[in-house]
């Protein structure tokens, strides 16, 4: 249908943060990340990609997850395994109603589960 349904570009050596035109691909499904340079928060502009079901940013150097991310109801899978997130995993977690796979492991993330999951 002529839009971009998948971002798939892990170990590409891609630096800095990422570029606030890239929220405006509105029909992108699937992101994956993995093994790039990548630093700083993720942009709350994240929230319009209402279509994302999967999100991989293993071995990043992402340190937020804003809460407009928890909010994408077609969230089903989401990797951030060795990121330098800190924080919490937020209630808001609770409306990812297709969340099947999370995987923080070797994360700076704390606290405890939210009931919400």
């Amino acid at each position: 249908d002529g839009f971009v349904k998948s971002v798939d570009l892990p170990g590409n050596n891609l630096d800095g943060t990422i570029p606030l035109e890239f929220y405006n691909l509105k029909h992108v499904e699937e992101i994956i990340l993995n093994e790039n340079p990548l630093r700083g928060s993720i942009s709350s502009y994240i929230g319009m990609l209402s279509k994302l079901r999967l999100f991989e940013i293993n071995n990043c150097q992402f340190t937020h997850l804003p809460t407009e991310f928890w909010e994408l109801t077609t969230l089903g899978v989401v990797f951030a395994r060795d990121t330098n997130a800190i924080g919490t995993i937020p209630t808001e977690i609770g409306n990812c109603q297709q969340l099947s796979n999370l995987q923080l492991q070797r994360s700076q993330i704390v606290g405890s589960i939210p009931s919400e999951i």
